[in-house]
Protein backbone atom coordinates (compact mmCIF):
# COMPACT_ATOMS: atom_id res chain seq x y z
CA UNK A 1 0.00 0.00 0.00
CA UNK A 2 2.56 2.31 -1.07
CA UNK A 3 1.54 5.76 -1.37
CA UNK A 4 2.69 7.79 -4.47
CA UNK A 5 2.05 10.74 -6.39
CA UNK A 6 0.89 8.61 -9.22
CA UNK A 7 -1.56 6.43 -7.64
CA UNK A 8 -4.97 7.08 -5.79
CA UNK A 9 -5.62 4.93 -2.49
CA UNK A 10 -9.19 3.69 -1.34
CA UNK A 11 -9.16 1.57 2.14
CA UNK A 12 -10.28 -1.89 3.17
CA UNK A 13 -8.72 -2.39 5.86
CA UNK A 14 -9.45 -1.93 9.78
CA UNK A 15 -8.50 0.69 10.96
CA UNK A 16 -8.05 2.70 14.60
CA UNK A 17 -8.86 6.95 14.80
CA UNK A 18 -7.43 8.55 17.93
CA UNK A 19 -8.27 12.66 17.49
CA UNK A 20 -5.12 14.37 18.04
CA UNK A 21 -5.78 18.15 16.96
CA UNK A 22 -8.19 20.67 15.79
CA UNK A 23 -7.07 21.46 12.01
CA UNK A 24 -8.20 23.52 8.94
CA UNK A 25 -11.32 21.32 7.58
CA UNK A 26 -10.81 22.39 3.59
CA UNK A 27 -8.56 20.15 2.79
CA UNK A 28 -5.79 17.41 3.53
CA UNK A 29 -2.62 19.85 3.21
CA UNK A 30 0.73 18.70 2.25
CA UNK A 31 1.88 19.48 6.01
CA UNK A 32 -0.72 17.00 7.76
CA UNK A 33 0.14 14.49 4.84
CA UNK A 34 3.96 14.50 5.68
CA UNK A 35 2.98 12.82 9.12
CA UNK A 36 2.33 9.54 7.22
CA UNK A 37 5.59 6.89 6.97
CA UNK A 38 5.34 5.90 3.20
CA UNK A 39 7.41 3.08 3.29
CA UNK A 40 10.21 3.18 0.42
CA UNK A 41 8.75 6.51 -0.75
CA UNK A 42 10.87 9.02 -0.79
CA UNK A 43 8.60 11.82 -2.12
CA UNK A 44 5.99 13.43 -0.22
CA UNK A 45 2.85 13.38 -1.77
CA UNK A 46 0.76 16.32 -3.14
CA UNK A 47 -2.36 17.67 -1.57
CA UNK A 48 -5.30 15.69 -1.31
CA UNK A 49 -8.72 16.58 -1.23
CA UNK A 50 -10.95 16.57 1.93
CA UNK A 51 -11.17 12.59 3.53
CA UNK A 52 -14.52 12.23 3.15
CA UNK A 53 -15.71 9.95 6.30
CA UNK A 54 -18.95 8.25 5.76
CA UNK A 55 -20.79 7.27 9.81
CA UNK A 56 -23.83 5.47 10.47
CA UNK A 57 -26.02 7.31 13.06
CA UNK A 58 -29.38 7.54 14.10
CA UNK A 59 -31.55 10.71 13.97
CA UNK A 60 -30.96 12.08 17.11
CA UNK A 61 -27.20 11.59 16.49
CA UNK A 62 -27.34 13.83 13.30
CA UNK A 63 -28.87 16.35 14.87
CA UNK A 64 -26.23 16.80 17.93
CA UNK A 65 -23.80 16.48 14.67
CA UNK A 66 -25.43 19.28 13.19
CA UNK A 67 -25.92 21.37 15.87
CA UNK A 68 -22.32 21.21 16.55
CA UNK A 69 -20.84 21.80 13.00
CA UNK A 70 -23.07 24.95 13.25
CA UNK A 71 -20.45 26.25 16.49
CA UNK A 72 -17.31 24.44 15.17
CA UNK A 73 -15.53 22.06 12.57
CA UNK A 74 -16.87 18.63 12.97
CA UNK A 75 -14.72 16.14 15.31
CA UNK A 76 -16.08 12.54 15.91
CA UNK A 77 -15.79 13.05 19.12
CA UNK A 78 -19.42 14.36 19.23
CA UNK A 79 -20.82 11.38 17.59
CA UNK A 80 -22.33 8.12 19.44
CA UNK A 81 -22.38 4.99 18.95
CA UNK A 82 -24.22 3.58 15.86
CA UNK A 83 -27.22 2.20 16.88
CA UNK A 84 -29.18 -0.78 15.12
CA UNK A 85 -31.79 1.82 13.40
CA UNK A 86 -29.22 3.86 11.74
CA UNK A 87 -29.52 6.52 8.54
CA UNK A 88 -25.76 7.74 7.32
CA UNK A 89 -24.21 11.22 6.63
CA UNK A 90 -20.80 12.15 5.56
CA UNK A 91 -18.41 14.19 7.39
CA UNK A 92 -14.95 16.37 6.19
CA UNK A 93 -12.19 15.69 8.29
CA UNK A 94 -8.27 16.04 8.07
CA UNK A 95 -5.17 13.79 8.46
CA UNK A 96 -4.05 16.18 11.38
CA UNK A 97 -7.77 14.99 13.52
CA UNK A 98 -7.32 11.69 13.49
CA UNK A 99 -4.69 9.06 13.17
CA UNK A 100 -5.41 5.77 11.27
CA UNK A 101 -3.30 2.75 11.92
CA UNK A 102 -3.30 0.27 8.86
CA UNK A 103 -2.29 -3.12 10.89
CA UNK A 104 -4.00 -5.29 8.25
CA UNK A 105 -2.15 -3.98 5.56
CA UNK A 106 1.11 -4.31 7.97
CA UNK A 107 -0.04 -7.72 8.24
CA UNK A 108 0.21 -9.02 5.15
CA UNK A 109 3.16 -7.01 3.40
CA UNK A 110 5.24 -7.12 5.81
CA UNK A 111 4.96 -3.83 7.26
CA UNK A 112 6.63 -2.40 4.07
CA UNK A 113 4.15 -0.28 2.53
CA UNK A 114 2.43 0.43 5.80
CA UNK A 115 0.62 3.81 6.28
CA UNK A 116 1.19 4.92 10.49
CA UNK A 117 1.37 8.25 11.92
CA UNK A 118 4.21 9.95 13.91
CA UNK A 119 2.83 8.53 17.33
CA UNK A 120 1.58 5.37 18.88
CA UNK A 121 -2.08 4.36 17.57
CA UNK A 122 -4.11 1.97 19.18
CA UNK A 123 -4.72 -1.80 17.37
CA UNK A 124 -8.11 -1.98 15.86
CA UNK A 125 -8.19 -5.32 16.08
CA UNK A 126 -8.11 -5.83 19.59
CA UNK A 127 -10.38 -7.40 21.23
CA UNK A 128 -10.59 -5.12 24.32
CA UNK A 129 -11.56 -2.01 22.35
CA UNK A 130 -11.71 0.80 25.14
CA UNK A 131 -13.43 2.93 22.45
CA UNK A 132 -16.95 2.97 20.97
CA UNK A 133 -16.96 2.12 17.23
CA UNK A 134 -18.70 3.18 13.89
CA UNK A 135 -19.22 2.08 10.58
CA UNK A 136 -17.13 4.28 8.35
CA UNK A 137 -15.62 4.32 4.65
CA UNK A 138 -13.13 6.51 3.41
CA UNK A 139 -11.91 7.36 -0.90
CA UNK A 140 -8.53 9.00 -0.58
CA UNK A 141 -8.87 9.76 -4.37
CA UNK A 142 -7.43 12.70 -6.73
CA UNK A 143 -4.08 12.22 -5.79
CA UNK A 144 -2.29 12.34 -9.10
CA UNK A 145 -4.83 13.90 -12.06
CA UNK A 146 -2.97 10.87 -14.35
CA UNK A 147 -3.85 8.40 -12.37
CA UNK A 148 -7.10 6.45 -13.89
CA UNK A 149 -6.98 3.38 -11.26
CA UNK A 150 -10.35 3.48 -9.61
CA UNK A 151 -11.09 2.55 -5.93
CA UNK A 152 -12.66 -1.03 -4.91
CA UNK A 153 -16.49 -0.17 -4.74
CA UNK A 154 -17.27 -1.36 -0.96
CA UNK A 155 -14.08 -0.01 0.85
CA UNK A 156 -14.49 -0.27 4.87
CA UNK A 157 -12.84 0.48 7.73
CA UNK A 158 -13.61 0.88 11.83
CA UNK A 159 -13.19 4.17 13.18
CA UNK A 160 -12.58 4.29 16.97
CA UNK A 161 -13.96 7.56 19.15
CA UNK A 162 -11.60 8.11 21.89
CA UNK A 163 -14.29 8.63 24.45
CA UNK A 164 -12.90 6.35 26.84
CA UNK A 165 -10.54 7.35 29.69
CA UNK A 166 -8.63 3.91 28.98
CA UNK A 167 -6.49 3.04 26.48
CA UNK A 168 -6.92 -0.81 26.98
CA UNK A 169 -9.14 -2.65 28.66
CA UNK A 170 -8.01 -6.31 30.73
CA UNK A 171 -11.16 -8.20 29.72
CA UNK A 172 -12.91 -8.47 26.63
CA UNK A 173 -15.81 -5.82 25.67
CA UNK A 174 -18.56 -5.74 23.81
CA UNK A 175 -18.46 -2.06 22.30
CA UNK A 176 -21.86 -2.50 20.16
CA UNK A 177 -23.01 -2.69 24.68
CA UNK A 178 -21.10 0.61 25.66
CA UNK A 179 -17.38 -1.46 25.97
CA UNK A 180 -19.40 -4.00 28.71
CA UNK A 181 -16.99 -6.66 29.62
CA UNK A 182 -17.74 -10.46 27.94
CA UNK A 183 -15.82 -12.13 30.74
CA UNK A 184 -15.84 -12.27 34.26
CA UNK A 185 -12.35 -12.67 36.33
CA UNK A 186 -12.75 -13.01 39.98
CA UNK A 187 -9.08 -12.96 40.45
CA UNK A 188 -8.11 -9.56 38.32
CA UNK A 189 -8.75 -6.49 39.98
CA UNK A 190 -8.28 -3.70 36.98
CA UNK A 191 -10.20 -1.09 36.14
CA UNK A 192 -12.62 -0.24 34.97
CA UNK A 193 -14.95 -3.53 35.06
CA UNK A 194 -13.28 -5.97 37.58
CA UNK A 195 -12.38 -2.93 39.68
CA UNK A 196 -15.93 -2.00 39.67
CA UNK A 197 -16.87 -5.54 40.81
CA UNK A 198 -15.07 -6.29 43.94
CA UNK A 199 -16.11 -2.71 45.15
CA UNK A 200 -19.68 -3.30 44.57
CA UNK A 201 -19.71 -6.40 46.50
CA UNK A 202 -17.46 -5.03 49.21
CA UNK A 203 -19.02 -2.16 49.14
CA UNK A 204 -22.55 -4.12 49.54
CA UNK A 205 -20.27 -6.47 52.04
CA UNK A 206 -19.71 -3.78 54.47
CA UNK A 207 -23.02 -2.18 54.35
CA UNK A 208 -24.38 -4.63 56.12
CA UNK A 209 -21.18 -5.44 58.22
CA UNK A 210 -22.93 -1.91 59.53
CA UNK A 211 -26.56 -2.91 59.05
CA UNK A 212 -26.73 -6.19 61.44
CA UNK A 213 -23.77 -5.39 63.93
CA UNK A 214 -25.83 -4.67 66.24
CA UNK A 215 -28.14 -7.64 65.78
CA UNK A 216 -26.20 -10.55 67.62
CA UNK A 217 -25.85 -8.06 70.19
CA UNK A 218 -29.20 -7.01 70.71
CA UNK A 219 -30.23 -9.67 73.66
CA UNK A 220 -27.33 -7.65 75.26
CA UNK A 221 -28.71 -4.62 74.36
CA UNK A 222 -32.28 -5.76 75.95
CA UNK A 223 -30.90 -6.38 79.04
CA UNK A 224 -28.77 -3.95 79.82
CA UNK A 225 -31.48 -1.08 78.79
CA UNK A 226 -33.84 -3.16 80.33
CA UNK A 227 -36.27 -3.11 76.71
CA UNK A 228 -39.31 -5.38 75.30
CA UNK A 229 -39.06 -7.73 73.12
CA UNK A 230 -41.50 -5.74 70.97
CA UNK A 231 -39.54 -2.74 71.28
CA UNK A 232 -36.65 -4.54 70.10
CA UNK A 233 -38.45 -5.67 66.90
CA UNK A 234 -39.48 -1.76 66.45
CA UNK A 235 -35.99 -1.28 66.25
CA UNK A 236 -35.26 -3.70 63.69
CA UNK A 237 -38.19 -2.22 61.73
CA UNK A 238 -36.77 1.14 62.11
CA UNK A 239 -33.88 -0.52 60.13
CA UNK A 240 -35.83 -1.81 57.48
CA UNK A 241 -37.69 1.19 56.90
CA UNK A 242 -34.90 3.46 55.80
CA UNK A 243 -33.47 1.57 53.35
CA UNK A 244 -37.09 0.74 51.28
CA UNK A 245 -37.21 4.83 51.29
CA UNK A 246 -33.64 5.08 50.48
CA UNK A 247 -33.66 2.88 47.79
CA UNK A 248 -36.59 4.35 46.36
CA UNK A 249 -34.45 7.64 45.86
CA UNK A 250 -31.33 5.81 44.48
CA UNK A 251 -32.47 4.53 41.38
CA UNK A 252 -32.73 8.22 39.75
CA UNK A 253 -29.82 9.61 41.25
CA UNK A 254 -27.48 6.42 40.03
CA UNK A 255 -29.03 7.56 36.61
CA UNK A 256 -27.73 10.54 37.06
CA UNK A 257 -24.26 11.20 38.87
CA UNK A 258 -23.34 7.05 38.37
CA UNK A 259 -23.01 4.68 41.34
CA UNK A 260 -19.54 5.78 42.50
CA UNK A 261 -20.78 8.99 44.48
CA UNK A 262 -23.80 7.13 46.20
CA UNK A 263 -21.98 4.23 46.94
CA UNK A 264 -19.56 6.87 48.99
CA UNK A 265 -22.04 8.94 50.39
CA UNK A 266 -24.32 6.28 51.69
CA UNK A 267 -21.74 4.28 52.50
CA UNK A 268 -20.40 7.08 55.33
CA UNK A 269 -24.04 7.87 56.44
CA UNK A 270 -24.48 4.47 57.74
CA UNK A 271 -20.94 4.37 58.89
CA UNK A 272 -21.43 7.41 61.59
CA UNK A 273 -24.23 5.79 63.29
CA UNK A 274 -23.06 2.71 63.12
CA UNK A 275 -20.14 4.23 65.42
CA UNK A 276 -22.13 5.95 67.83
CA UNK A 277 -24.92 3.04 68.78
CA UNK A 278 -23.23 2.64 71.84
CA UNK A 279 -24.22 6.36 73.18
CA UNK A 280 -28.14 4.88 73.26
CA UNK A 281 -29.77 4.44 76.56
CA UNK A 282 -33.56 4.27 75.40
CA UNK A 283 -35.96 2.70 73.34
CA UNK A 284 -36.35 5.89 71.31
CA UNK A 285 -33.20 6.30 70.41
CA UNK A 286 -31.98 2.79 69.45
CA UNK A 287 -34.78 3.04 67.02
CA UNK A 288 -33.79 6.07 65.39
CA UNK A 289 -30.31 5.50 65.34
CA UNK A 290 -30.99 2.13 63.51
CA UNK A 291 -33.28 4.04 61.17
CA UNK A 292 -29.98 5.79 60.14
CA UNK A 293 -27.74 2.56 59.90
CA UNK A 294 -30.26 1.05 57.86
CA UNK A 295 -29.83 3.58 54.91
CA UNK A 296 -26.68 1.47 54.35
CA UNK A 297 -29.17 -1.18 52.97
CA UNK A 298 -29.81 0.68 49.83
CA UNK A 299 -26.05 0.51 48.34
CA UNK A 300 -27.35 -2.84 46.97
CA UNK A 301 -28.88 -0.59 43.92
CA UNK A 302 -26.00 0.91 43.76
CA UNK A 303 -24.26 -1.90 44.16
CA UNK A 304 -26.72 -3.55 40.76
CA UNK A 305 -26.67 -0.54 38.85
CA UNK A 306 -22.91 -1.11 38.63
CA UNK A 307 -22.89 -4.55 37.29
CA UNK A 308 -25.21 -3.95 35.08
CA UNK A 309 -23.52 -1.16 33.68
CA UNK A 310 -19.52 -2.95 33.67
CA UNK A 311 -20.79 -6.58 32.26
CA UNK A 312 -22.98 -7.23 28.83
CA UNK A 313 -26.61 -9.04 29.05
CA UNK A 314 -25.04 -12.50 28.96
CA UNK A 315 -23.37 -12.13 31.68
CA UNK A 316 -25.02 -9.26 34.14
CA UNK A 317 -26.96 -12.71 35.64
CA UNK A 318 -24.40 -13.97 36.84
CA UNK A 319 -22.17 -10.87 37.90
CA UNK A 320 -25.40 -8.99 39.85
CA UNK A 321 -26.34 -12.20 41.84
CA UNK A 322 -22.12 -13.20 42.50
CA UNK A 323 -22.19 -9.47 43.94
CA UNK A 324 -25.22 -9.32 45.55
CA UNK A 325 -24.67 -12.68 47.24
CA UNK A 326 -20.90 -11.55 48.64
CA UNK A 327 -22.59 -8.25 49.85
CA UNK A 328 -25.30 -10.34 51.54
CA UNK A 329 -22.03 -12.44 52.92
CA UNK A 330 -21.56 -9.93 55.29
CA UNK A 331 -24.91 -10.43 57.07
CA UNK A 332 -23.29 -13.56 57.77
CA UNK A 333 -19.95 -12.52 58.35
CA UNK A 334 -21.13 -9.77 60.94
CA UNK A 335 -22.55 -12.15 63.18
CA UNK A 336 -19.13 -14.08 63.54
CA UNK A 337 -16.90 -10.77 63.87
CA UNK A 338 -19.26 -8.80 66.05
CA UNK A 339 -20.92 -11.31 67.82
CA UNK A 340 -18.16 -14.02 68.31
CA UNK A 341 -15.08 -12.35 68.31
CA UNK A 342 -15.60 -8.94 69.21
CA UNK A 343 -17.79 -8.98 71.77
CA UNK A 344 -15.85 -11.76 74.05
CA UNK A 345 -12.50 -10.26 73.24
CA UNK A 346 -14.00 -6.54 74.50
CA UNK A 347 -16.13 -8.08 77.13
CA UNK A 348 -13.42 -10.34 78.88
CA UNK A 349 -11.25 -7.05 78.25
CA UNK A 350 -13.69 -4.79 80.27
CA UNK A 351 -13.21 -6.99 83.06
CA UNK A 352 -16.37 -9.55 82.72
CA UNK A 353 -19.14 -9.51 83.93
CA UNK A 354 -22.73 -7.84 83.47
CA UNK A 355 -20.52 -4.31 83.19
CA UNK A 356 -17.67 -5.78 80.96
CA UNK A 357 -20.57 -7.11 78.51
CA UNK A 358 -22.68 -3.87 78.31
CA UNK A 359 -19.18 -1.80 77.58
CA UNK A 360 -18.78 -4.11 75.29
CA UNK A 361 -21.67 -4.13 73.02
CA UNK A 362 -21.31 0.10 73.19
CA UNK A 363 -17.79 -0.31 71.52
CA UNK A 364 -18.18 -3.43 69.20
CA UNK A 365 -19.83 -1.40 66.49
CA UNK A 366 -16.96 0.95 66.02
CA UNK A 367 -15.27 -1.90 64.17
CA UNK A 368 -17.21 -2.14 61.48
CA UNK A 369 -18.28 1.26 61.32
CA UNK A 370 -14.25 2.18 60.87
CA UNK A 371 -14.36 0.06 57.86
CA UNK A 372 -17.66 1.96 56.10
CA UNK A 373 -15.76 4.96 56.47
CA UNK A 374 -12.50 3.64 54.77
CA UNK A 375 -14.44 2.08 52.37
CA UNK A 376 -16.65 4.92 51.33
CA UNK A 377 -13.70 7.00 50.98
CA UNK A 378 -11.60 4.47 48.24
CA UNK A 379 -14.73 3.52 46.29
CA UNK A 380 -14.38 7.44 45.19
CA UNK A 381 -11.41 7.90 44.55
CA UNK A 382 -10.55 4.55 42.98
CA UNK A 383 -13.08 3.14 41.16
CA UNK A 384 -15.16 4.18 37.58
CA UNK A 385 -18.80 4.56 37.17
CA UNK A 386 -18.91 3.09 33.77
CA UNK A 387 -16.48 1.56 30.89
CA UNK A 388 -15.41 4.55 29.52
CA UNK A 389 -14.99 6.55 32.72
CA UNK A 390 -17.20 9.20 35.46
CA UNK A 391 -20.31 10.74 34.58
CA UNK A 392 -19.42 13.80 35.78
CA UNK A 393 -16.58 13.92 33.16
CA UNK A 394 -18.59 12.30 30.08
CA UNK A 395 -21.19 15.06 30.61
CA UNK A 396 -18.68 18.08 30.40
CA UNK A 397 -17.02 16.45 27.14
CA UNK A 398 -20.47 16.27 25.90
CA UNK A 399 -20.13 12.46 25.67
CA UNK A 400 -23.49 11.57 27.74
CA UNK A 401 -26.26 13.18 28.20
CA UNK A 402 -27.79 14.43 31.18
CA UNK A 403 -30.61 13.19 33.12
CA UNK A 404 -33.86 14.35 34.52
CA UNK A 405 -34.27 12.37 37.97
CA UNK A 406 -37.67 12.92 37.64
CA UNK A 407 -37.96 11.59 34.52
CA UNK A 408 -36.27 8.48 35.42
CA UNK A 409 -38.33 7.73 38.65
CA UNK A 410 -41.19 8.25 36.70
CA UNK A 411 -40.20 5.92 34.50
CA UNK A 412 -39.83 2.97 36.49
CA UNK A 413 -42.43 4.05 38.99
CA UNK A 414 -45.37 3.43 36.06
CA UNK A 415 -43.94 0.25 34.98
CA UNK A 416 -45.67 -2.45 36.28
CA UNK A 417 -42.86 -4.93 36.02
CA UNK A 418 -41.35 -2.54 38.37
CA UNK A 419 -43.82 -3.57 40.82
CA UNK A 420 -44.16 -7.06 40.44
CA UNK A 421 -40.57 -7.36 41.17
CA UNK A 422 -41.23 -5.39 44.06
CA UNK A 423 -43.09 -7.70 45.61
CA UNK A 424 -41.07 -10.75 44.70
CA UNK A 425 -38.33 -9.55 45.89
CA UNK A 426 -39.72 -8.72 49.16
CA UNK A 427 -40.83 -11.84 49.95
CA UNK A 428 -37.25 -13.56 49.09
CA UNK A 429 -34.94 -10.48 50.44
CA UNK A 430 -37.50 -9.47 53.29
CA UNK A 431 -36.97 -12.77 54.74
CA UNK A 432 -33.31 -13.01 54.59
CA UNK A 433 -33.09 -9.79 56.46
CA UNK A 434 -35.90 -10.78 59.20
CA UNK A 435 -33.39 -13.90 60.15
CA UNK A 436 -30.22 -11.16 59.81
CA UNK A 437 -31.82 -9.25 62.52
CA UNK A 438 -33.60 -12.02 64.63
CA UNK A 439 -31.94 -14.98 64.52
CA UNK A 440 -29.52 -14.59 66.82
CA UNK A 441 -32.08 -13.22 69.66
CA UNK A 442 -34.36 -16.52 68.28
CA UNK A 443 -31.62 -18.75 69.06
CA UNK A 444 -30.57 -16.96 72.21
CA UNK A 445 -34.03 -17.28 73.63
CA UNK A 446 -35.74 -20.52 72.20
CA UNK A 447 -32.31 -22.61 72.42
CA UNK A 448 -30.61 -21.17 75.75
CA UNK A 449 -27.45 -20.49 73.62
CA UNK A 450 -25.28 -17.88 74.94
CA UNK A 451 -25.06 -14.95 73.01
CA UNK A 452 -21.49 -16.14 71.33
CA UNK A 453 -23.12 -19.41 70.07
CA UNK A 454 -26.25 -17.78 68.76
CA UNK A 455 -23.96 -15.49 66.71
CA UNK A 456 -22.17 -18.60 64.88
CA UNK A 457 -25.63 -20.24 64.51
CA UNK A 458 -27.13 -17.77 62.98
CA UNK A 459 -24.16 -16.46 60.71
CA UNK A 460 -25.25 -19.68 58.59
CA UNK A 461 -28.11 -18.12 57.02
CA UNK A 462 -25.45 -15.09 55.84
CA UNK A 463 -22.92 -18.02 54.68
CA UNK A 464 -24.84 -19.47 52.08
CA UNK A 465 -24.88 -16.44 49.96
CA UNK A 466 -21.32 -17.41 49.29
CA UNK A 467 -22.64 -19.75 46.69
CA UNK A 468 -26.29 -19.46 46.46
CA UNK A 469 -27.16 -16.02 44.74
CA UNK A 470 -23.98 -16.27 42.31
CA UNK A 471 -25.39 -19.73 41.60
CA UNK A 472 -28.87 -18.56 40.62
CA UNK A 473 -27.53 -15.54 39.08
CA UNK A 474 -25.46 -18.31 36.88
CA UNK A 475 -28.49 -20.28 36.13
CA UNK A 476 -30.62 -17.43 35.59
CA UNK A 477 -28.44 -16.37 32.68
CA UNK A 478 -28.36 -19.95 31.12
CA UNK A 479 -32.09 -20.11 31.24
CA UNK A 480 -32.30 -16.56 29.35
CA UNK A 481 -29.99 -18.27 27.28
CA UNK A 482 -32.07 -20.97 26.27
CA UNK A 483 -35.95 -19.48 26.76
CA UNK A 484 -35.33 -15.43 26.87
CA UNK A 485 -36.86 -13.69 29.82
CA UNK A 486 -39.19 -16.54 30.79
CA UNK A 487 -36.73 -18.82 31.13
CA UNK A 488 -35.41 -16.27 34.06
CA UNK A 489 -39.10 -16.01 35.56
CA UNK A 490 -39.31 -19.59 35.51
CA UNK A 491 -36.43 -20.26 37.88
CA UNK A 492 -37.56 -17.32 40.28
CA UNK A 493 -40.80 -18.87 40.51
CA UNK A 494 -39.17 -21.78 41.42
CA UNK A 495 -36.79 -20.33 43.85
CA UNK A 496 -39.49 -18.51 45.47
CA UNK A 497 -41.52 -22.05 46.08
CA UNK A 498 -38.82 -23.40 47.43
CA UNK A 499 -37.96 -20.77 49.66
CA UNK A 500 -41.41 -20.54 51.22
CA UNK A 501 -41.36 -24.46 51.97
CA UNK A 502 -38.33 -24.23 53.62
CA UNK A 503 -39.09 -21.74 55.65
CA UNK A 504 -42.17 -23.67 57.02
CA UNK A 505 -39.83 -26.64 57.72
CA UNK A 506 -37.76 -24.25 59.39
CA UNK A 507 -40.49 -22.85 62.08
CA UNK A 508 -41.61 -26.49 63.41
CA UNK A 509 -37.58 -27.37 63.96
CA UNK A 510 -37.62 -28.12 68.05
CA UNK A 511 -33.85 -28.98 67.96
CA UNK A 512 -30.64 -27.44 66.06
CA UNK A 513 -29.54 -31.19 65.24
Amino acid sequence: MTLTSNTSLSADVEAAAVPVSSANDSAIDAAAAGDFHLGSQEEAPPPAPPLQVQIEMNSEEQRRLHHHEEQQPADLDDIESPSSASDTTNVEVTAAQFQFYDDEAAATDGGENDVTFSTTSTAAASSSSAVARASVSFHPKHLDDDDDEAAPSNPRTLIRRQSSKFATYALKVDPNQGDRAAEIKLCNFSRPHMRAFHFAWWCYHVAFLMWFAISPLLGEVQKSLDLTTEQIWTSSITAVSSTIIMRFILGPFCDKYGPRLPMGVVLMMSAIPTGMIGLVNTATGLAVIRFFIGVGGSTFVMAQYWTTRMFTKEWAGTANATVGGWGNLGGGVTQILVGSILFPLLKNAYGGGDEGATKAWRTACVVPSAIGIITAICVVKFTDDSPTGNYSKMKKTNVMADVSMAKSFRHGALDVNTWLMFVQYACCFGVEITMNNAAALYFREAFGLSTESAAAVASIFGWMNLFARGTGGFISDKANARRGMNGRLWWQTICLLLEGFLVIVFAYCSSLG
